[in-house]
């Protein structure tokens, strides 16, 4: 199932716990939005990093 259809109250506690983020585009978002990607990638990586 994707985001669009599951219920919001089942997917805030993930979003509050930052691990569930929007980006307002389409399918290829690496493409039409590189630098929201990348900032994000670099939060995942800051957070993986610090949790090793």
């Amino acid at each position: 199932m994707t985001l669009p259809y599951r219920d919001p109250a089942d997917l805030e506690p993930t979003r509050a716990a930052g691990r569930l983020w929007d980006i307002d585009t389409g399918h290829d978002l690496m493409v039409s939005e590189p630098q929201a990607v990348a900032e994000l990638l670099e939060r995942v990586a800051v957070t993986v990093t610090a949790a090793g």
